[in-house]
């Protein structure tokens, strides 16, 4: 009788005791610490998730799918030099700037080739293009791509800042999932002699706006 209430005493102990896992589970439950750490990583990775489906929604259905891949001295613009220089923002932060060399005396349009790229399945048209115009000053003294521009367009550039807005006639096809390339010969609207401006150009298309990086232009017109 001893040894059979022994048995059983023994097997109502083991199935009473909790698993070694239940053990440690309940130290965690009880460790405010580590609760809130639980917690912080639940929150953080609903966080993340969301993010993902938030990055991945927009990148289909709100970036623009055109981009301006390069920006070049046009051809016609020999003379033209490119370099990373001081700008008249005199603010110590340097932009690629367009101008003359000093041997020449510049009196006319400074033109830049624009090429820009699509990623979409459908022609990009690209209908106009605003010129923002961060800085308009004056100064002392005054590589063509690879994919060959196939229109020019002229623009009239008033020497004042904010933003100036050009429809492009006619509009330019980017074909899909293809490159285009125009010209922009821009020109002073007035006359003046070292004549600078900082600006990006943003083109407008039926899938978006491509924007340029910030560059800088110094023109002179005069008679």
């Amino acid at each position: 009788m001893a040894r059979r209430r022994s048995r059983s005493i023994r097997t109502v102990s083991q199935a009473g005791s909790p698993s070694l896992a239940e053990r440690w589970l309940g130290a965690l439950r009880n460790n405010p610490l580590v609760a809130a750490i639980i917690v912080i990583a639940t929150v953080a990775g609903a966080i993340i998730a969301f993010w993902d489906r938030t990055s991945n929604f927009y990148s289909s259905h709100i970036a623009s799918p055109v981009s301006v891949a390069a920006i070049n001295i046009s051809a016609e613009n020999a003379a033209l030099i490119d370099e990373q220089m001081m700008t008249c923002r005199w603010d110590g932060k340097n932009v690629r700037t367009f101008a003359s060399s000093g041997a020449s005396k510049d009196n006319h349009a400074v033109a830049l080739d624009f090429v820009l790229t699509s990623t979409a399945d459908r022609d990009a048209i690209v209908t106009g293009m605003d010129v923002e115009v961060s800085t308009a000053d004056s100064v002392a003294g005054g590589e063509p791509g690879i994919v060959v521009p196939n229109h020019t367009y002229l623009v009239e550039l008033e020497h004042d800042e904010g933003t100036q807005s050009f429809p492009l006639n006619p509009p330019y096809r980017i074909p899909p999932k293809g490159t285009g390339a125009f010209t922009v010969a821009f020109q002073p609207s007035e006359e003046g002699i070292g004549m600078c401006w900082i600006m990006k150009v943003v083109f407008h298309t039926n899938l978006g706006a491509a924007s340029s990086e910030e560059i800088s232009r110094i023109m002179s017109r005069f008679r």
